[in-house]
C-alpha cells in the first residue's frame, strides 16, 4: 500500500470514531432532558406554592450550604417572601422554558435551562427570563439548580466551582410594566 492510502485509511478510521463518539454523547444528553424539565419544573412549582423545603431539595448544594444549610435556606425564603413588598406579591407565572444546553462531564451532566417568572406587586408587573444552572450525577435523573444569571464571576465560582466552559450563561432579561 502507498503511504497516501494508509493515511486516508487512518483519517477515515479517526473520523468514524469521532462521529461515533459524538453521536453517543448527543444520545446521552438527549436521554436526560426529560429529567431536567421534570426536576426544574418541580422546583419552580414548589417556589410558587411557598413549599421552600421541597424547593431546597432541588437547589444547588453549594448555595444551600452558603446560606447555612437546608433549615436556614427555608427560613430565609419564608422571611423574604413573607415581608415587605414580597408579602404582597402575586406570582402570576412560574415555569420552565427551553433547555438552553446540556453537556456531559466527567462527574455527570450540567445544563442551562430557562426559568420564566412573572410577579405582580404594588401595581407593577415584573417579567423575567433567567438561566438556571443545573447539575446531575452520571444517571442524569436527579437535578439540582441555581439561578446564576447576572451574578458576578466570583459568586458563580462559589456556587458552581466546576462550571463547564461549554455553558455560556445568558443575561437575565427583565421587563417592568406599570399596571
Amino acid at each position: 500500500m502507498h503511504s497516501k492510502s494508509i493515511s486516508r485509511i487512518i483519517t477515515l478510521l479517526f473520523l468514524s470514531i469521532f462521529i461515533h463518539t459524538g453521536i453517543f454523547a448527543q444520545a446521552d444528553t438527549n436521554s436526560v432532558r426529560p429529567f431536567i424539565i421534570s426536576c426544574a419544573d418541580s422546583m419552580v412549582k414548589a417556589f410558587s406554592k411557598g413549599d421552600y423545603a421541597t424547593m431546597a431539595g432541588f437547589t444547588n448544594d453549594n448555595l444551600v450550604k452558603m446560606i447555612g444549610g437546608k433549615k436556614a435556606y427555608v427560613a430565609i425564603l419564608e422571611k423574604t417572601m413573607g415581608e415587605g413588598d414580597m408579602a404582597k406579591a402575586e406570582i402570576q407565572e412560574a415555569g420552565i422554558g427551553k433547555i438552553i444546553k446540556v453537556v456531559k462531564t466527567v462527574n455527570g451532566f450540567q445544563c442551562l435551562v430557562e426559568q420564566r417568572l412573572t410577579i405582580i406587586f404594588e401595581k407593577t408587573k415584573v417579567k423575567s427570563v433567567s438561566a438556571l444552572y443545573g447539575y446531575a450525577d452520571n444517571t442524569g435523573k436527579r437535578w439540582k439548580f441555581a439561578d446564576i444569571s447576572n451574578k458576578d464571576a466570583e459568586m458563580v465560582k462559589m456556587i458552581v466551582p466546576d462550571l463547564d466552559k461549554r455553558l455560556i450563561i445568558p443575561k437575565k432579561v427583565e421587563t417592568v410594566e406599570k399596571l
